[in-house]
């Protein structure tokens, strides 16, 4: 803890957590937030991805992890079909085809006959992590861990209609990561069970408030902030995967005043599929922090900011795709108190 300050000005500290880099910036630009006096949480809609239902086929380096057989219409003879072949490049932006009618098309549509066998190639063109899932078969192949990666589905095409394919990391499938698979008329998928869950829950008790500040000079605050991905229910039965500041969603609610500087130590887990970020609206620095604590998994970085103008701010990850992060609940408040703090309450919230 920073001399000087009082413990319920730094929520969540570590016993030790390394920095792998170090940024400060100047504060000379617009001040985003409105001063309040009120304390509450921002509330943000949730996004439910459908998950199909059924055997998953799975082929990597030719090889078939988990499958189960297809079948055409009722009654009638699948025709022997001729080879047909894609290949694709896994970007965050899209599918990119190669070779043939497709090469350099961005998620093409992929056109094949009834009962044509079907090879579909999926290369990871970066360092984020990618898949490929095609509805209506309920293919999918393993996640893509890392530039160069590879994965190949192979299947016969048994049932007509027009398919959706994209990544299932989410926010992917919304920043462009989705085409279609034509066969015929289209078709749609039942919703899957519930995920194994790996929080009980993620609420965050909006009573679970730093308490006033009492002291009259400026100090250091040093906030502590760890990005992790959990399963907790979204109600009874159903499972949502949640993007956290520190496990609860919304963040941890953080107090300052105003001359304080503010140490913002960022992490995120080893076990995240994304980069994340924080950006403080209380920050009148570039981004707020955002572009300067973008983070791996496994990562994490320091940055520092002068609190100017009192008033309630939101915080929230600054990584593409930011609605998706902030959906997935990746949010919080910090308030800074004017000079001589604010009128004495009965409770705050």
């Amino acid at each position: 803890m920073t001399a000087g300050s009082t413990p319920g000005e730094h929520a969540h500290l570590p016993t030790a957590i390394p920095t792998s880099h170090s940024h400060t910036f100047s504060l000379n630009q617009e001040v985003r937030g409105t001063p309040t006096l009120v304390l509450m949480y921002l509330a943000v809609g949730l996004l439910l991805a459908e998950a199909a239902g059924g055997m998953v086929l799975y082929y990597e380096g030719g090889t078939l992890l988990k499958g189960a057989a297809t079948s055409g219409p009722a009654a009638v003879t699948v025709p022997n079909g001729v080879p047909v072949a894609f290949n694709l490049t896994a970007y965050m932006t899209g599918y990119v085809g190669g070779g043939g009618m497709i090469k350099g098309v961005r998620d093409p549509t992929l056109t094949v006959s009834w009962g044509d066998h079907v090879t579909i190639a999926v290369t990871n063109g970066e360092s984020m992590l990618h898949n490929f899932h095609l509805d209506g078969y309920n293919l999918q192949t393993p996640d893509l861990a890392g530039m160069g990666k590879t994965a190949t589905l192979t299947f016969q095409a048994t049932t007509q209609g027009t398919f959706d394919y994209y990544c299932t990391i989410p926010g992917h499938r919304q920043s462009g990561m989705a085409g279609t698979l034509v066969v015929g008329a289209a078709s749609t998928n039942p919703i899957g069970p519930e995920a194994n869950l790996t929080v009980s829950s993620i609420i965050h008790d909006p009573a679970a408030i730093p308490p006033p500040i009492e002291r009259n000079t400026s100090t250091t605050v040093n906030i502590y902030l760890h990005a992790e991905e959990v399963t907790a229910e979204i109600e009874p039965g159903t499972s949502y995967t949640y993007w956290t500041y520190n496990g609860t969603v919304p963040g941890p609610f953080f107090r300052v005043r105003v001359g304080d500087t503010v140490v913002v130590h960022f992490s995120n887990d080893v076990t995240s599929t994304m980069n994340h970020s924080v950006d403080f609206h209380a920050a009148t620095g570039p981004g707020g922090g955002g572009q300067v604590s973008q983070t791996p998994p496994g990562g994490t970085s320091t940055f520092q900011f002068l609190a100017i103008t009192p008033g309630l701010y939101v915080y929230h990850c600054a990584s593409p795709n930011i609605p998706t992060h902030l959906a997935m609940g990746m949010y919080g408040l910090i308030l800074i108190e004017p000079e001589g703090g604010l009128p004495q309450v009965d409770r705050e919230f």
